[in-house]
């Protein structure tokens, strides 16, 4: 289960996406997206309430599209729940465009500082992902750890293999 659930709009938002999911886990935080880690021939109805149930963080990724859309609202009305049953999650609502917020959408993150991603440089996903790390602990996952330790061990490793070998 990962640290980070992302919600959004696949077609309008799935390459930023990416580029968010890529500066979370280089920090060792670890996300879930379905375009990618939805297994082939999986359900949504099976995998994304169990992500959301487990995850410490849903950022959900808002634009025009993701606003109207189904399934994101749904998503979000999962870790709605889990926010109210005062279980530990945090919603990022991170707004990329100048959408106005349906009604419902707007329910949902009146009670939410909706983090300002209009420009959607380098520079502004490095600060979300700053910002997830400072509420996540900096403490990343238990998987990017043992990642971590597992590219650490290799690379100490490598070290004595080049040593003995240039003896």
């Amino acid at each position: 289960m990962a640290d980070v659930f992302i919600s959004y709009h696949e077609k309008s938002s799935g390459e930023l996406v990416k580029q968010i999911a890529d500066t979370l886990e280089s920090t060792g935080i670890s996300c879930w997206y379905a375009k990618r880690d939805l297994p082939a021939g999986g359900k949504f109805a099976d995998y994304i309430p169990k992500e959301i149930r487990s995850c410490k963080v849903f950022l959900l990724v808002l634009n025009e599209n993701s606003n109207r859309s189904e399934h994101v609202k749904s998503e979000t009305n999962l870790a709605f729940r889990r926010v109210n049953r005062k279980e530990q999650i945090t919603l990022v609502p991170f707004k990329v465009d100048n959408c106005v917020l349906d009604d419902d959408v707007d329910y949902y993150l009146s009670r939410f500082h909706i983090t300002d991603g209009t420009s959607t440089d380098e520079r502004t996903i490095r600060e979300l992902a700053q910002q997830i790390s400072h509420i996540l602990g900096s403490e990343p996952s238990k998987t990017a750890q043992s990642q971590t330790s597992s590219t650490k061990s290799m690379s100490a490793l490598f070290t004595c293999v080049v040593l003995v070998c240039m003896a």
